[in-house]
């Protein structure tokens, strides 16, 4: 059976048979990826009968028992031992560089983009209110010059129009922003942030 990615991801962080279930947000916070993806993705590991929703319980788990842990495999939180033969200069070879943190040091007045991890990695979520916090120092950063969902989401390295929209209501409900404009719809940040 052929899976993708991010079904394979899921299939694993689910518990087995012989275990309880979990929920569709504890798998979001496990593997990192959104709740709503999470919900698809269980619907079609159904589908394919590799998951299984408990109707009494409401929880998710595989349709196989939990793998018996491998105790030959090393531990991934203990540093790999040297071989005996070997020297310490043998042993870095196999090491990867250490990026030069101080030259990718992004400039301390702007905030980090935390959805787009280096190397191809799948996206972290934002932290609750990080959103709004980037929208609201676009707003600053445009001097009183009203914007839409539109150019906050160019400015913000291509975010989600919707996303920044609802950003924008909740800056607006808190003080933060005025909406100058209701067609089309344009904030501008308040005197006093």
């Amino acid at each position: 059976m052929n899976l993708t990615d991010n079904q394979a991801r899921l299939r694993d962080a689910l518990p087995g048979t012989d275990q309880d279930g979990t929920t569709p947000a504890a798998l979001a916070e496990a593997t990192g990826l959104g709740y709503s993806t999470i919900t698809r993705l269980l619907r079609e590991l159904a589908e394919l009968d590799t998951a299984v929703k408990d109707d009494t319980t409401g929880l998710w788990h595989t349709t196989a028992p939990a793998p018996a842990p491998d105790t030959d495999l090393p531990d991934r939180d203990q540093p790999p031992r040297p071989d005996e033969n070997s020297t310490p200069q043998d042993n870095l070879a196999d090491e990867p560089a250490q990026p030069d943190l101080a030259a990718e040091a992004p400039d301390p007045g702007t905030a980090p983009d935390t959805t787009t991890p280096p190397d191809g990695q799948t996206p972290v979520r934002m932290r609750k209110g990080a959103l709004r916090d980037l929208v609201l120092a676009a707003l600053r950063d445009a001097d009183g010059q009203p914007l839409g969902p539109t150019e906050l989401s160019r400015r913000l390295g291509g975010r989600s129009q919707g996303a920044i929209a609802n950003a924008c209501d909740a800056l607006v409900a808190n003080g933060h922003a005025v909406l100058t404009s209701e067609r089309p719809r344009r904030f501008a940040a308040t005197r006093t942030t």
